[in-house]
């Protein structure tokens, strides 16, 4: 319920060039996210491959599906603490947040691998399309911080007519409900 109001719906599907892929990576990771959780309780072999498939075809489409990922695993363990208060022990946290952790980092090394070998195979050289976005390093980490700051206010607290308070209210209803 949250990502239908959220902005990242909005301003994807607004830049025409990858809303489908896109759209649809966003998809395969919520699929892959509940593989894993489903192969992590049901001991399901399988299901981690079928999840890591996608998590590596949804890092390839769009880099920014890591954070959502993360962000979807983490909404994920908050909600096994609410739910399951006194089966879970310190232990089995350690165990479902490896589990997860293995599959992020088991999906950017596939996919940095994937994309050298496709690199070598068909001599593709990087862009300045794309050095010139990477801040990191670059810049002062106070004005990257801060960048990231007024990103996030302005997700919650809009300025514009194309984004919405129903994020703010979401988050407002989510911590009620946790509370």
């Amino acid at each position: 319920a949250v990502m239908i109001p959220s902005a990242i719906n909005a301003e994807q599907f607004n830049f025409v060039l990858q809303s489908f892929e896109v759209a649809l990576a966003l998809f395969i990771i919520v699929g892959a996210v509940y593989f894993a959780w489903l192969s992590f309780h049901e001991h399901i072999l399988g299901g981690y491959f079928v999840a890591l498939f996608g998590v590596v075809l949804g890092f390839g489409t769009y880099q920014s599906l890591v954070p959502f990922f993360i962000a979807l695993t983490l909404m994920i363990m908050v909600l096994e603490l609410t739910i399951n208060q006194t089966g879970y022990t310190i232990k089995n946290y350690i165990k479902f947040g490896g589990y997860f952790i293995s599959l992020l980092l088991l999906g950017l090394i596939s996919n940095l691998l994937i994309n050298k070998v496709i690199d070598v195979i068909f001599h593709i050289q990087a862009t300045s399309y794309l050095t010139q976005l990477i801040n990191w390093g670059k810049l002062p980490v106070q004005q990257v911080l801060r960048t990231i700051v007024g990103g996030m206010l302005h997700t919650f607290f809009p300025r514009d007519n194309y984004h919405s308070y129903m994020l703010f209210i979401e988050m407002i209803a989510l911590l009620v409900l946790f509370i």
